[in-house]
């Protein structure tokens, strides 16, 4: 719940863009297909639901190239998550 009520709006909402878009990345690339199965579709349904507001959002309050920096930084956080896991997976 800090992240929503912490005492810098601003650094708030960038938390809250990233936490979401990692989110549904997880639930698309890890839970639904290793875990749950398709039966999880509602929680991914959810998920984009969450981050299409938190979109709208954004858009109303960020540059366009601010907004694409942090879905750059995003995707370059879970490729190298992506990359340590496989490697702690091939080696354990």
């Amino acid at each position: 719940m800090e992240i929503a009520v912490w005492r810098n709006p601003a650094g708030n909402l960038l938390d809250m863009a990233v936490l979401t878009n990692l989110a549904e990345h997880a639930v698309r690339d890890y839970w639904i297909p290793k875990v749950f199965g398709s039966g999880a579709a509602p929680l991914l349904k959810a998920h984009r639901t969450l981050r299409a507001d938190l979109d709208a959002i954004l858009a109303k309050s960020l540059f366009a190239d601010q907004l694409a920096l942090i879905l750059i930084a995003a995707r370059l956080f879970r490729r190298r998550s992506n990359r340590r896991i496989k490697e702690r997976s091939s080696t354990g």
